[in-house]
């Protein structure tokens, strides 16, 4: 993903939202910048990328970016985080009667949760929780 915010109007706002959950050998790579030009006063913005590693071999790179070229800003945010299952919470979710492939479906699901609710599309969630129950989350794929 390369994204840019781009703002030149005064009381603007963008939020960027992105998560992904890698398994196997997958890969992502985000770089993104939030450019607050000399022209954009008053404005707010935000940039979040989160990835979540469901094995080993999974991979992400992140490079969030911002130029503020004002100083009339009012908000202006910017992170990104890449992390494996917590063992701890596989561990909490097993001691609770789930095994392991149902504990991390859980956590994957709790992961895209919140932002799916920010969308605001009973519909578009619906899909998303739909095609993910139609896909084993939890499958490892064998080693080559």
């Amino acid at each position: 993903f390369e994204t840019l915010q781009d703002h030149h109007g005064d009381a603007t706002r963008s939020d960027l939202v992105i998560h992904n959950a890698l398994r196997d050998r997958s890969s992502a790579n985000f770089t993104g910048l939030i450019r607050i030009n000399t022209t954009a006063h008053q404005t707010e913005s935000s940039q979040e990328q989160k990835n979540i590693l469901l094995s080993e071999r999974a991979k992400a790179d992140s490079d969030p970016k911002l130029e503020i070229l004002n100083n009339d800003v009012i908000r202006c945010t910017h992170g990104a985080a890449v992390s494996p299952v917590d063992k701890e919470m596989i561990f909490y979710l097993e001691s609770r009667g789930l095994d392991q492939p149902e504990a991390e479906q859980l956590i994957v699901e709790g992961f895209f949760q919140s932002t799916l609710h920010k969308l605001g599309l009973p519909k578009v969630e619906e899909a998303v929780w739909s095609a993910m129950a139609e896909h084993d989350m939890s499958r490892e794929a064998p080693n080559t």
